[in-house]
């Protein structure tokens, strides 16, 4: 069976890879993650490669059939910096392989948050602290006004005796404790002033500085193959994709406005729509693999070249789900790049699972290959 395959973010850096349908050993299991939009293959320090890099997981667990591998920077960072991106995963022990779509749950963060995550505490800390500090501050000069006012007061206490004296006492008592409460006032106001200050400042350093981009001139082209790109009427790109989702769209009418966006030219947003489309439904996984089937490629849109291994991550979203013609298709492509190993026995069970459900050509490609 086609393995299930989650990862899911643990802190910083690392992940927990969820592995459902593995049947075979768990000593000396491997990985390798192939990126979906040319093929290539995450190998050492980050980087990619043509060919296949098997990985060796830092923590192997079973919890009930449930394989959980635990995933350090050098994959993690890897899938963080290409955001966007579909992988597939291979997973293989000894001479057993498997292989299935990898799916991100929640959310991802890079070894390099961890720092970040340190310096922004450090820098709230010493933010809260300062108005601490002049609040501090601001009692101590309360407490030596009032010290000075009760000793002017007991001074002139021992000088008055008289009725005279008394008055004048009071008169200047009553003096001092005005220009003491004048003087807490402005201290109030002082640290009230400071602690907003520091406070909104430390906010206001810490949120992201957003770079507009500045809009470009429409680009006349000739039309070719029924492609007419127009100048779009709003802006384009990944604001104008937020903008229609936060409707929360159906995946069929996320497909169809992609072609739309498509036909205006705007191809940033029409690219995130048909991936975003296909990722939820497997008749737009379908359609979407067609786009760079090389049997089916039609050139003068968005997507530049066919793509054998890019139609082939798409139409297996759309066999896992039982779709015959992906079936068969996926198996055709396997076989045509791969005349032996691991993905041509893969496409071997793919056109057997197309010809269970009536695909002729399945039948026929079978029939071809066993003689």
């Amino acid at each position: 069976m086609t393995l299930r395959i989650e990862l899911h973010g643990i802190r910083p850096g690392y992940g927990r890879l969820e592995l459902l349908g593995w049947e075979a050993a768990t000593e000396n299991l491997e990985i390798a993650i192939q990126r979906n939009s040319d093929g290539s293959h995450l190998a050492h320090d980050q980087q990619w490669q043509s060919t296949e890099y098997w990985h060796a997981p830092e923590r192997v667990s079973d919890d009930q059939g449930r394989l959980n591998l635990e995933l350090g920077p050098d994959i993690i960072d890897a899938i963080v910096i290409a955001s966007g991106v579909q992988f597939k995963l291979f997973v293989r022990s000894g001479d057993v392989m498997d292989s299935g779509i990898l799916r991100t749950v929640g959310r991802f963060l890079g070894s390099e948050a961890g720092h970040d995550s340190a310096d922004s505490q450090e820098a709230s800390a010493e933010a809260i602290d300062a108005p601490n500090k002049r609040h501090s501050a601001a009692n101590e000069a309360l407490e030596q006004t009032a010290d000075v006012s009760a000793n002017q007061l007991a001074d002139d206490r021992d000088q008055g005796d008289d009725g005279q004296a008394r008055e004048t006492i009071e008169r200047d008592a009553g003096a001092h404790r005005v220009w003491a409460a004048v003087a807490i006032l402005l201290l109030l106001v002082g640290v009230a002033w400071s602690a907003w200050f520091f406070l909104v400042a430390s906010e206001q350093q810490k949120l992201p500085v957003s770079k507009t981009s500045t809009p470009k001139a429409a680009v006349v082209t000739t039309a070719v193959g029924g492609f007419h790109p127009t100048v779009p009427v709003e802006a384009g790109g990944n604001d104008r994709v937020l903008r229609f989702f936060q409707g929360s769209p159906t995946p069929t009418l996320i497909y169809a406005r992609a072609a739309g966006w498509e036909q205006e030219g705007d191809c940033d947003a029409a690219m995130i729509a048909y991936r975003k489309a296909a990722q939820a439904e497997a008749a737009s996984a379908f359609k979407f693999a067609q786009r760079y089937d090389p049997d089916r490629f039609l050139r003068g849109g968005c997507i530049a070249e066919a793509k054998a291994e890019t139609a082939a991550f798409w139409y297996e979203k759309a066999a896992s789900s039982g779709n015959p013609a992906a079936q068969r298709r996926l198996g055709e492509l396997l076989i045509e790049n791969h005349p032996s190993g691991p993905l041509y026995q893969s496409a071997r069970q793919w056109l057997q699972k197309a010809a269970d459900q009536g695909d002729r050509r399945a039948r026929s490609i079978l029939k071809a290959k066993q003689k």
